[in-house]
């Protein structure tokens, strides 16, 4: 995966769409993870940029948005060479909070990195 966004991220640029792709590879690959004790037998459920991440109806727990955020973290900073942090006190400020979908954690994000350029 690592090996597609390195050009991405070449000279701090990435595409939305190319971020939401990342963010919905790391929630599908934390379900993944998190079924193998459970019920794999359970088909993993489809998600969108509208699914709800986390609160009422969401996909995972606070330990598995935490997880989420830092795999999300991580990629973007290996490959920029930076160090945006994603939860910080400006996102736990918000009114409407960045972590509800992945549409609203993808737009934070490249409000985040834009703020690099």
């Amino acid at each position: 995966m690592q090996g597609n966004f390195a050009e991405v991220f070449r000279g701090l640029s990435m595409e939305r769409s190319q971020l939401l792709t990342l963010v919905l590879e790391q929630i599908e690959e934390h379900l993944q993870q998190t079924q193998i004790g459970n019920d794999a037998s359970q088909p993993l459920p489809k998600i969108s940029e509208d699914t709800p991440l986390y609160g009422k109806d969401g996909l995972v727990d606070s330990l598995g948005l935490v997880s989420i955020v830092l795999s999300v973290e991580q990629a973007i900073n290996d490959e920029l060479d930076s160090e945006i942090v994603i939860a910080d006190d400006r996102a736990m400020s918000q009114k409407s909070s960045p972590f509800g979908t992945p549409g609203r954690l993808v737009d934070y994000t490249m409000l985040l990195i834009n703020e690099r350029k």
